[in-house]
Parts: C-alpha cells; sequence; structure tokens
C-alpha cells in the first residue's frame, strides 16, 4: 500500500472541515465516508435512527 503520510494528513483535513453537525453529535456525511463499509452496519444505523426518530415523534404525540 501506498501510504503517503503528507497526502492523508490534507485527506483527513478536509474531511474534518466537511463534518456536519446533526443533532449536536458531529458526524461527517455519508457522503465521504469510505465504500468500504458492510453494507450490514450501515443498514442497521439507518434503522436504528429511524427508531430513534418514530420514539421522538411518538413523545411530542
Amino acid at each position: 500500500a501506498l501510504v503517503d503520510k503528507k497526502a492523508f494528513q490534507a485527506v483527513a483535513t478536509i474531511i474534518n472541515n466537511l463534518i456536519v453537525e446533526r443533532d449536536s453529535a458531529p458526524r461527517p456525511p455519508l457522503s465521504i465516508i469510505p465504500m468500504t463499509i458492510p453494507k450490514d452496519l450501515v443498514q442497521q444505523q439507518d434503522q436504528a435512527q429511524q427508531a430513534a426518530q418514530q420514539g421522538s415523534q411518538r413523545d411530542q404525540a
């Protein structure tokens, strides 16, 4: 693997600058997360988020 620390530093800086705050928790937008993440993990996150949203809607009702 070609590892160039200077190049890595630049990429890390760009990613840090792209982090969006969502629900007061800093989190990188999904578009910059490398596509090496297994789909199972991503789907579990989506389901957990939907469950959390449904829970907060119930609280408001």
